[in-house]
């Protein structure tokens, strides 16, 4: 990874993803996919520091660094879909997914497919 791959893991703290950030929003992403992003590093670091164990029983970490998500008040308003979008999401799906997610649509809670 480019902008944190040659850090150790017990110095990514949000000060050192301030670039990748700023890079991600002059591409135009959105809050919600830089926060994934973020919420990927969060997940490793705190893994190393909780289950991640060395030959003597240590975790690769003392303390997991905070990572702090960005504040999300730009948000877009969910809205049901169509019949016709419904009939083009579940023709995309493989079969496994096509099921979740016509029951989730039907009882109006589509919008946890995008989280």
């Amino acid at each position: 990874m480019p902008w944190i791959g040659s850090t150790r893991l017990d110095r990514v703290p949000m000060g050192t993803l301030q670039a990748w950030i700023a890079k991600r929003r002059l591409e135009g992403a959105a809050i919600g996919t830089i926060d994934h992003g973020l919420q990927v590093v969060r997940r490793i670091v705190i893994l190393a520091a909780s289950e991640r164990v060395d030959d003597q029983g240590l975790t690769w970490l003392h303390a997991a660094p905070k990572i702090k998500l960005l504040p999300n008040t730009i948000q877009r308003e969910p809205y049901p879909l169509s019949w016709e979008e419904q009939a083009r999401l579940l023709r995309h799906l493989p079969s496994h997914l096509a099921g979740m997610a016509l029951f989730a649509v039907s009882v109006g809670c589509a919008i946890l497919l995008n989280r």
